[in-house]
């Protein structure tokens, strides 16, 4: 082992032992995520060129994860647009846009455990480039077996930050039990805020919320006085509202793995494929309470009269925070495609596909519901000579 293996180590070590409380103990499975964002940058540049050139992209996603013991049910969905032009003399403006939707449903047989389920998926897709013609609906449907399971420790990680800014400006003593950590957890969990706002309306039901959330840290015996007061209710806000400035990136832990027979009803060419076969895993590790890693990795096995193609994905995310509000993001994604063609005298063709797309950068967030980013993408693909570099800015508004 390196010495920088050893010294990562011994960091995650010190970090891990530092707290009383690990995220990875919030093992509640009746829960809720939800997020939906919208992205936007523009890059333009004239000067030592033959003429002006720009690319703004703007994108946006929707992604719910709804879990109870006895199923988990996800769906996700994407939309992008773009819009460029090259530098060179009667360079033409191109636009293209896509969107995608994924969904699926894993049915634990036995809901006391974390162990075997089946599963259903539904993947959709569909694009557009510039004067041309659109594509047609991609939609591929996928059921299988699959095991284990990932939790969202998002709102044991609010519980951890509402505390540490009650302890900083001293109006709690110490650190609840983990009994009452995961008590309060359970209190912040989106799917009990829509209770609350399902029972009091929109409008009121912050003060019922935050008061019982005051009540759980009382019974755990850390507050000073009898209450926290207006100023804590308003450190508490900070973490929790829409205009704070201490808001909490999603926290998950655990794994699981699926083995699945996909079918492909039709591709972007409109054209009905032959089943294959899909097998994909996800795994997610907090590391203390400033560190979350991310791995997904997703194989297909596809065969279409006689032929046959393979693919490979792995999406790798790292998210460190800097401070309450700063976020550092770095995403490494890796792709090849293997297809085998045959030409009319039957002599085989291999094509090979590969790309790399790595990005860093910083997240700055302004309030909960508006950032600030920054950051630097390289990637390379099979049909470019040299590694391709952008640097872009741009803001994130979260919608939910």
């Amino acid at each position: 082992m390196t010495k920088l293996s050893l010294a990562l180590l011994s960091a995650v070590t010190i970090v891990n032992v530092s707290n009383a409380i690990d995220l990875r103990d919030y093992t509640v499975t009746d829960s809720q995520y939800e997020e939906a964002y919208v992205n936007g940058n523009f890059h333009w540049q004239n000067g030592n060129q033959d003429e002006s050139s720009y690319d703004g992209v703007i994108s946006s996603y929707y992604e719910t994860t709804y879990s109870t013991a006895p199923f988990t049910w996800f769906l996700r969905g994407d939309l992008s647009g773009e819009i460029d032009k090259g530098d060179t003399a009667g360079a033409e403006k191109e636009n293209k846009y896509d969107t995608k939707i994924r969904t699926y449903i894993n049915k634990y047989f036995d809901a006391n455990s974390n162990g075997l389920f089946g599963f259903g998926e539904l993947n959709l897709g569909y694009k557009k480039e510039f004067n041309q013609s659109p594509d047609d609906v991609f939609a591929e449907v996928v059921v299988g077996i699959g095991y284990g399971r990932i939790y969202n420790a998002t709102p044991l990680a609010k519980a951890v930050r509402i505390v540490d800014d009650l302890k900083k400006y001293n109006l709690v003593t110490g650190e609840p039990s983990k009994e009452y950590y995961i008590k309060l957890a359970k209190l912040l969990d989106e799917k009990k805020e829509k209770e609350y706002k399902s029972k009091y309306g929109e409008d009121e039901y912050k003060k019922y919320w935050y008061k019982d959330i005051e009540a759980v840290l009382k019974e755990s015996g850390i507050i000073k006085g009898e209450t926290l007061g207006a100023f804590g209710i308003i450190k508490i806000d900070e973490v929790l509202g829409e205009t704070g400035q201490r808001a909490v990136g999603v926290r998950k832990h655990g794994w699981e793995v699926k083995a699945g027979i996909s079918k492909e009803i039709s591709d972007y060419d409109g054209e009905e494929n032959d089943a294959g076969l899909k097998l994909s895993a996800e795994y997610a590790l907090p590391i203390g309470l400033k560190s979350q890693i991310i791995e997904k990795a997703t194989y297909t096995a596809s065969a279409e009269s006689g032929d046959s193609g393979h693919t490979f994905k792995n999406e790798l995310s790292y998210l460190y925070e800097v401070s309450d509000r700063i976020d550092w993001q770095t995403n490494f994604d890796f792709y090849f495609a293997k297809d085998r063609e045959l030409d009319p005298d039957t002599k085989e063709i291999h094509r090979y596909y590969r790309k790399y797309d790595f990005k860093t950068g910083y997240l700055f967030h302004l309030t909960n519901k508006l950032d600030f980013t920054t950051d630097l993408t390289l990637y390379k693909t099979s049909d470019l000579e040299d590694i391709n570099q952008a640097f872009n800015i741009g803001l994130k508004y979260r919608l939910k």
